[in-house]
Formats: structure tokens, sequence, C-alpha cells
């Protein structure tokens, strides 16, 4: 049988259900279908058609009907550039990995409050500003005030010491207010009109243009063929170089000193039960997955369990295709208690879940189950994966990727 297909399950109900963005109860509307089966191909295909997946869950929004857009995330890493801030971020992470020192701008309040992108399960909210407006009044009438008076203060002393006598009388006499002004001004010097450049005289010219000219003439002077390949290497050399931009490769493996404050490492898990490697670190990953939705997204922690974070992040429509039935990664294996922990922590702090709604189980179905296949042919692995962020022998953090 051949192995290029898919097996979908489509839902027919397209009744409004709860938004994460705007958490309207009723709003959101889309299209479904559960995915037993995807290859590689077959899911980029509905990525090129709106499609997205939580877990093995691929659905398409409605985008004339629903309350918020959704629109497939999805990255031509082949024609990647870095913005200007990425650049600015990675350029703070190579410092804190190096020094271990942060800006002050960088690191979390009281609240323990961080910046995150939008998601399904929450939107971030600004700041309030209410409860300083009426602090931001006092200080202005304060100043409003002082200002009143210094300027009082200060014609006081102008009508005081600035006022002449009159001998005569005895009476300060003032002049009159044109003449004082008058007097006071000086007469405003007014440059004569250029006549530009001049016409006689040779334009201004590059100082590398004038070297080049010189080596030229230096060069047939001494009876050299100009158009000999010495001679233009010669040439080449008197070129300034054209400022490359630095790649994502550049910044990434920017050497670090050899007393580095700390030590990053990042891994490309393959986000299977099949990959030992995967299930060595879900414990981890589900205590950052746990940690995050309590902060960013305000979860209660009974909202937060394994089984949910299995359906949302693990679960995938790609099917995972192996050389040896049944084989198992030991890199996975070995980090999947700490990848589950993280979740949980995640979970907890983030969308204030219970520990209940935590465990391996929700950890599993929400980010670790994945009806995507996986392929090994061909330059680049295809399936679904787990990127892996240890800073210092700690997981950190946990992105979810489908290649």
């Amino acid at each position: 049988m051949d192995d290029d297909y898919g097996i979908v399950e489509y839902f027919y109900d397209h009744t409004g259900h709860r938004c994460g963005y705007c958490k309207s109860e009723s709003t959101s509307l889309s299209c479904g279908m559960w995915a037993h089966r995807l290859t590689a191909g077959i899911y980029d295909d509905l990525l090129n058609r709106g499609w997205r997946r939580s877990g093995e869950y691929c659905y398409k929004p409605m985008m004339q009907k629903t309350c918020c857009c959704q629109y497939a995330i999805k990255l031509d890493v082949d024609n990647f550039q870095l913005s200007k801030s990425q650049k600015k971020l990675l350029k703070r992470v190579h410092k804190f990995l190096a020094t271990g020192k942060r800006n002050e701008s960088e690191k979390p309040d009281e609240k323990g409050d961080f910046c995150a992108e939008l998601s399904g399960d929450g939107v971030v909210e600004m700041p309030d500003f209410t409860n300083k407006k009426s602090d931001v009044q006092i200080d202005l009438e304060a100043c409003h005030l002082k200002s009143t008076e210094e300027k009082a203060a200060n014609q006081d002393k102008k009508a005081v010491t600035c006022e002449p006598m009159d001998q005569d009388t005895g009476e300060p006499s003032v002049l009159p207010r044109e003449e004082t002004d008058s007097s006071t001004k000086k007469e405003a010097h007014v440059p004569k009109k250029g006549l530009g450049a001049d016409p006689n005289k040779p334009l201004c010219r590059k100082a590398r243009d004038i070297r080049r000219e010189r080596w030229l003439l230096k060069q047939s002077k001494a009876g050299n063929d100009l158009n000999s390949d010495t001679t233009q290497a010669s040439l080449s050399c008197l070129r300034k170089p054209k400022n490359e931009p630095k790649s994502l490769e550049d910044f990434l493996f920017e050497p670090l000193p050899p007393d580095a404050a700390h030590k990053l490492e990042v891994l490309l898990v393959r986000n299977s039960p099949d990959c030992p490697e995967f299930a060595n670190s879900f414990g981890s990953a589900l205590a950052v997955y746990f940690r995050y939705q309590q902060q960013i997204h305000k979860d209660p922690p009974e909202k937060l369990t394994e089984r949910r974070y299995r359906r949302f992040l693990v679960n995938s429509p790609i099917q995972v295709k192996t050389v040896v039935s049944n084989e198992k990664s030991p890199e996975f294996e070995m980090t999947f208690g700490k990848s589950w922990k993280l979740f949980e922590r995640y979970q907890m702090q983030v969308h204030k879940e219970p520990p209940s709604q935590c465990n391996r189980e929700s950890y599993r179905q929400f980010l670790v189950d994945s009806p995507l296949q996986y392929d090994p042919k061909g330059p680049y692995s295809l399936g679904s994966f787990h990127q892996q962020y240890w800073l210092d022998g700690n997981l950190i953090a946990v992105g979810v990727i489908d290649i």
C-alpha cells in the first residue's frame, strides 16, 4: 500500500465556540477535522490553504464570520532574513551567555509578567494606567502653580530693578516699549549671497578614485600590462569590499569566551512517544508550558493538564515513519520527565491550572501526540519535533515545530 496518503475525519458542526483571544463564548467559527494520519506534503498543502492544527485536530477559521481572524504560521527557511529587532535580541542573548548580565528593561516586574506573542489561549493585556491618572493631574497642577509663582516673582523683580529714576521728579521713568526693544536689538547680519562652485575648477573627486588613478599611472610607467591577471588582482585589492550582512548562522555560532557565564544548548527532538529523547524531556517541557500559561495567559491551575498539553502542542497529524517498527529514541525518553515538569510549571503559573490537570497524559495528548509521519529521507527529516532550549543543564523552553 502507498504510504503517501492521509486519513481524516471531517466535522460538519460549524457552530460557534469560545474564542481564546477575545474570550467570547460562541463567536469563534471554523471548519474542523480530526487527522488520524497525514504526510508532511499533505500537511504543507493544508497550511498553504489556511489550515492549522492543535494536536491532531486540524481547523480552518471562517475569516468572514469568525470574531478574531487567525492565520497559519509558516516560515520559509531558505529565504529567511533576520529583522533588526531579531538581531538585537540575538546580541542580548549572546551578552547574557557571555557575561551573565541583563539590562534593567529586560528583567521581569514584580508580578513576573513577560512580553509574549499572541496565541489561541490568551492575549497579553496592556498595563492599567487608570490608577495613575490622578497622580499625573496633581503633578501637572503643582507644576503649573509653581511656574506661575516664579513668573510673578520675576515680573516683580524686573519692576523694582529695571525701572530708572527721573532726576527731576524722583519718580520712576519708564521708556516706551518700542523704544526699549529697538535700543536692545542688534542689527542682524545678512550674509551675501554665494556664487556657488567655481566653474573653472574641477569637481571634487573621491580619494579612492584618486588612489586608483595614481596606481594605474604608476603601473603604466613601469611598463606593466594593465590587462594581465596579476594587475587585475592587485587592482581588486584597492577596491573597498562591500559590507555583507551577518547571517543567522553567524549570530548563532558566534564564539563565546572560555569563561562564559552560561551555556545554552538547543536540541531538536522529534515529538513522538517512539522517540526516547522526547520521552526523557517530556516532564521538563510540560513544566515550562505550565509556567508560561499561568504567567502570560493567566490560566488557572485546574485548567493545565498533561492531556491538554498533548492535545494542543504534542499531538500531530503527521504520522511518524521509522525504519524499525516501534523504535525508541533515547534522547526523548531521557528528557521526557523534565519536559513534562516544565509544562506543569508553565500551566500552573501562566494559566493557573491545578496540578490535577497538568499530568503526563494531558502533556502527551496536547504536545506530544502527532499524526504527522516522520520521513527521514531527503536533506531534511520531516515530521513533528520539539526544539528544546537548555541553559546550564536546565530545560527552560520547548518549541513545537512541524517540518
